[in-house]
């Protein structure tokens, strides 16, 4: 795993995502990493799949779960308040796979959600 180097932060700049870190995230983020064949798709991607994993990433920040089963939706949106580990599937267009999983790691304090996580993109086939 690579946490963001120049080239993911300047990606993630480009989609405004330090704002969104800066403003109101569901999410407490400590530090963005990349499996080594999402950093890979990032830094030589196509723009759509280097796009479509951006967006996931701001969308995960913010607490925009995938629509998918009604109730993992609900289980993200617990484990955010909670402090537990949030898994969210997102779709990548080009990617090795069809979809990109973004997990966030539970708060290492107990009894303390809204404590800095780290946030971690991966292929399905990476974990």
């Amino acid at each position: 795993m690579t946490a963001g180097g120049a080239g993911l932060a300047g990606l993630a700049e480009s989609l405004m995502l330090g704002d969104l870190l800066r403003e109101q995230p569901a999410l407490a983020v400590g530090q963005v990493v990349a499996s080594a064949g999402v950093d890979a798709a990032l830094r030589e991607g196509s723009p759509a799949l280097v796009l479509d994993l951006l967006t996931a990433l701001r969308r995960f920040v913010a607490g925009d779960w995938p629509a998918g089963a009604p109730e993992d939706a609900g289980l993200n949106d617990a484990a955010a308040a909670s402090g537990d580990r949030l898994l969210a599937v997102f779709p990548a267009r080009g990617g090795p796979s069809a979809v990109l999983w973004i997990v966030a790691d539970a708060v290492p304090d107990f009894g303390r959600p809204g404590s800095p996580r780290t946030v971690t993109m991966l292929w399905p086939d990476e974990y």
